[in-house]
């Protein structure tokens, strides 16, 4: 992935308290990675890395809903465990 635009990404979440990565295939690895060497600050700020091979927005919204949802839209400062444990597929 082209380090300009995880720069941009990473710009963005500057004001953010916890984050959500999700994605299809390894991007969201690549995002992870990128934070953890240029902006440490913000990775430490990643409660959950989670697959997410349907992009549409109803599915990121739904995933987002669940995962804040447990933990409450203001939800602890420590991140917690992946919801579907260690990056699994969901058995819907």
């Amino acid at each position: 992935m082209d380090d300009d635009f995880l720069s941009r990404i990473v710009g963005s979440l500057d004001h953010t308290g916890h984050t959500l990565i999700a994605g299809p295939g390894n991007s969201k690895f690549e995002l992870q990675s990128y934070m953890e060497r240029h902006k440490p600050d913000l990775a430490s700020r990643i409660s959950a890395v989670e697959t997410l091979d349907d992009a549409k927005d109803s599915a990121i919204l739904t995933m987002a809903r669940h995962f804040f949802g447990i933990r409450g839209h203001r939800h602890a400062t420590t991140p917690e465990p992946s919801f579907r444990h260690n990056d699994a597929p969901s058995k819907s």
